[in-house]
């Protein structure tokens, strides 16, 4: 990575009007769902990190989108390696949903929306655990960018799909054959991700740290793929 070209994505998606419709639907969101009080903690935090899922999606999505092809080469041209240029990329997007993540966790505690103090605990705990859904989201939503899937509807309804069955693992292995549950691992680590703060009082750290563990894992990979998938496309850089 390179902060000079994560300044640069920075710079250029703030000039663009893609951030505005998937940023004002952020902040109408979870207006509404804090504008009664008071709210259970863990309850909480749970619902809006997969509300999060989908609104970083949207987010990721909207950023993939906002550079122009030709000036993605030009720059590409000038970093002269694609790797530093995609990775600093991908940076530049999870600084962004970081301090989207960190809104999320802290403006309910700064509104008094809870019936509890949070505990220093549950506070980075909850932060962690939206910003690891930011993650997913960025990932599954770069691999459907206009690049790769050329109709907007087609790669909008993929990435809600991907989303929804990633939430509904559980009731995907009642319904497939034993012999198929492994294909349930292709599926973003979103639910299990979740349940780490659903659980957090009784789960051990052991289990606590191997789901992070996936969870980074699978969002390396994503990114592994992207790049891979960007070096086999007409922009020939190292």
């Amino acid at each position: 990575m390179r902060l000079s070209l994560i300044r640069y994505f920075l710079l250029s998606f703030s000039r663009t009007n893609r951030y505005v419709a998937p940023l004002m639907l952020y902040v109408l969101t979870f207006t509404l769902f804090y504008s009664q009080k008071p709210n259970p903690i863990i309850g909480s935090y749970a619902a809006t990190a997969v509300i999060f899922l989908f609104i970083a999606g949207w987010f990721s999505y909207a950023f993939h989108e906002s550079h122009d092809r030709v000036q993605e080469q030009l720059a590409l041209l000038h970093t002269n390696k694609m790797s530093t240029y995609f990775l600093s990329k991908w940076g530049a997007l999870a600084l962004m949903l970081a301090c989207l993540a960190l809104l999320t966790v802290l403006y309910p505690i700064a509104i008094g929306a809870f019936a509890d103090s949070v505990s220093f605990q549950m506070g980075p705990l909850a932060f962690l655990i939206h910003l690891e859904v930011g993650l997913i989201a960025s990932g599954v939503a770069q691999l459907f960018q206009s690049r790769f899937v050329s109709s907007k509807g087609m790669a909008v309804s993929g990435i809600i799909i991907v989303f929804a069955l990633s939430l509904s693992q559980n009731k995907l292995a009642e319904v497939l054959p034993d012999m198929l549950h492994v294909l349930l691992w292709l599926l973003p680590p979103v639910k299990q991700t979740v349940e780490v703060i659903v659980h957090s009082a009784e789960l051990p750290i052991q289990e606590m740290l191997w789901t992070k563990a996936v969870t980074l894992g699978y969002v390396a990979i994503l990114l592994f793929i992207y790049v891979m998938r960007m070096k086999r496309t007409d922009m020939h850089c190292k």
